[in-house]
């Protein structure tokens, strides 16, 4: 079955471990799937502190971010991510700063 998205629009959703320094340490993590509205989200952060997060279907496919892990992304151990888009950019934040933008 085919998903239209609007060429607009925003999702949220955190990102969270029981252990106080996982987005810190040297172990890999896995998170979710998350599902928010008619997207799937699955996040993993690596042992070299990068973040890495897939969605879809966006547009109708798989858009992946990947984010160094930085102090300011991190609060009360967790990290809000918030992705949005205005075809064609698509935009990640990360405690609501922009981790990395994506053209489509």
């Amino acid at each position: 079955m085919a998903q239209v998205h609007q060429d607009k629009g925003t999702l949220g959703f955190a990102i969270y471990h029981e252990h106080p320094d996982w987005w810190s340490n040297n172990n890999g993590y896995n998170f979710g799937p998350y599902y928010v509205g008619p997207f799937t989200v699955k996040c993993t952060k690596t042992s070299d502190l990068i973040l890495h997060i897939k969605v879809q279907p966006l547009f109708e496919r798989t858009v992946s971010f990947e984010a160094a892990i930085d102090n300011r992304y991190v609060k009360d151990n967790l990290i809000r991510a918030h992705i949005n888009w205005n075809k064609p950019e698509i935009n990640l934040f990360l405690n609501a700063i922009l981790a990395q933008t994506l053209n489509l």
